[in-house]
């Protein structure tokens, strides 16, 4: 009997451990937007209102399917601008945020892909997130190389403002 318990144990404790490491995993996701949420302000103070310019001015969003930049995405066309949205997902992405974005893929780690999306656009901003928290090199490569990456090409292709 007690070694029948003990294999119960055993067999259900990887299941209890899995469940509260998925918890704490939306924990910590939840944690991050609701800080990005509190700085999307200042991510779209530079982006005025209608009134201006802004029919001209195309905007590349990265990552505009997810949380924070669908938020983006929607108060940028609401106030005029063009945006092209990069994401994996273009058929979710049309059925979420419509048409009216010009949707493109990119891969984040691979500098001629992310070339290829920057022409035309006076504007970026990168909201892209690396999937899964457990895989560091992965966010170090696109939280940091990603982003650089991309800082550089873009200002070699004059884009006037990097977010």
């Amino acid at each position: 009997q007690l070694q029948n318990d003990h294999t119960t144990q055993q067999k259900t404790l990887p299941d209890r451990t899995r469940v509260l490491h998925d918890r704490n995993d939306i924990l910590q996701r939840r944690a991050v937007v609701s800080k990005a949420a509190a700085a999307l302000p200042l991510v779209l103070a530079g982006f005025p209102e209608k009134g201006w310019s802004a029919d001209k001015d195309l905007v590349l969003v990265l990552g505009a399917t997810g949380p924070i930049g669908q938020y983006v995405t929607r108060e940028l066309m609401s106030r005029g601008y063009k945006v092209r949205g990069v994401t994996r997902y273009q058929e979710e992405a049309k059925r979420v945020l419509g048409s009216k974005v010009e949707w493109v893929s990119a891969d984040l780690n691979d500098a001629g892909s992310l070339a290829a999306v920057i022409p035309g656009v006076s504007q970026v901003i990168f909201a892209a997130g690396a999937h899964g928290w457990e895989d560091l090199e992965n966010n170090r490569r696109i939280y940091g190389e990603a982003v650089a990456e991309l800082a550089r090409l873009s200002a070699r292709q004059g884009v006037k403002k990097f977010v």
